[in-house]
This record gives C-alpha cells, sequence and structure tokens, in this order.
C-alpha cells in the first residue's frame, strides 16, 4: 500500500519568517500536511497534537536549538511507539 502525501505530516521549526516561507513554497507543490512553528516551543507543542513524520528544524532558534529539539525528539520516542503499538 503507497501512502499518499496527505497522510505524510511534517513539522517546520525556524524562526525566520523568510525560511518558513521558502520551505512551505516547495512543500506546497507536493500537497503535504504541513504545521510550521516560529520557534523550538511551538514546535514542542505541535509535536504533541499533529506526531509530524518529518521535522524540518532551524539549526539555530532563540529559545530550544534544533538540536535541542531533536534531543527531546528521541527522547521522547518511546511514548509515541507506546501509541501506535495498539
Amino acid at each position: 500500500m503507497v501512502a499518499s502525501t496527505q497522510e505524510f505530516k511534517i513539522l517546520v521549526a525556524d524562526d525566520s519568517r523568510l525560511y518558513r516561507k521558502l520551505v512551505e513554497e516547495t512543500l506546497a507543490q507536493e500537497h503535504y500536511d504541513v504545521c510550521y512553528a516560529k520557534n523550538g516551543r511551538e514546535a514542542v507543542d505541535l509535536l504533541a497534537d499533529h506526531r509530524p513524520a518529518l521535522v524540518i528544524t532551524d539549526w539555530d532558534m532563540p529559545d530550544i536549538t534544533g538540536i535541542e529539539l531533536c534531543a527531546q525528539i528521541r527522547s521522547d520516542q518511546g511514548s509515541y511507539d507506546d501509541t501506535t503499538s495498539s
């Protein structure tokens, strides 16, 4: 079974409005289900709500860096796996 691009969720986290717009224009051509965060804290909130398959993050954001965001995703991965194995 091949998943449609509508089912493929992507989270984009970047404090630059310009870079979020560039990513948005690129991904809009493929019709992915994309949500955008203006900072790392907002990205953490969106992760819980949307559970994206892919996260595209800025390296240097003022509140939570991209590296810290990735570390948090990795540490929370077990809780995501527990809810999907039913």
